[in-house]
């Protein structure tokens, strides 16, 4: 029996190897599992129907976690960034963080805003400094119910775990590897 009989051969073998390698690096472990938190705030404008930023926040803390999540007691401290101007919507390194997970915001749309009500969904990466756990697209959802300055308010976010598509890519990869093994298993 010849293996590689050809330079060409021994180059896609390398390859398949090269891809099969690249592929299992590439592999992520994403964070998973949602996490609700609750606190006050106070309104840049000290009006809920007219606010276009939160300026501060206190006594927030975690309400419930799960999945990766899961290791956050209820009422854990947790940070939240100020300002945060969601009108317009800017984003903001470090929205929320607590226990080593961070959510840095990308975007914020308002759902709703007026009659003493505000809501607001957006998206971020969710980060943390668990070896292993890689950083994974997140959404949230905001809403706070009291007009006033100091309002209460709650927040809920969620890792969403992507399809990855470096499946799709090592999967076209064993195919041509195994195209290549049957070709020359034929020329031989």
């Amino acid at each position: 029996m010849k293996l590689f009989t050809s330079p060409r051969l021994a180059l896609a073998g390398l390859a398949c190897v090269m891809l099969a390698g690249a592929a299992g690096a590439a592999v992520a472990a994403p964070i998973q599992g949602d996490i609700a938190f609750s606190g006050r705030l106070t309104f840049d404008t000290g009006n809920i129907n007219t606010a276009n930023s939160i300026t501060s926040w206190t006594n927030t803390r975690v309400e419930l976690g799960d999945g990766d999540f899961s290791s956050l007691a209820p009422n854990t401290p947790a940070t939240f960034g100020a300002p945060w101007q969601f009108n317009p919507s800017i984003p903001l390194n470090s929205l929320w963080s607590v226990g080593g997970f961070t959510f840095d915001l990308l975007t914020a749309s308002i759902l709703q805003q007026g009659s003493g009500f505000l809501s607001i969904t957006g998206s971020g990466i969710v980060s943390s400094t668990t070896v292993g756990l890689d950083p994974t697209p997140g959404t949230f959802r905001f809403s706070s119910q009291n007009p006033g300055i100091g309002g209460t308010f709650s927040f809920s976010a969620a890792a969403e775990v992507p399809e990855p598509p470096v499946y799709a890519l090592l999967g076209v990869g064993i195919l041509f590897c195994a195209q290549r093994f049957l070709r020359s298993r034929r020329s031989s």
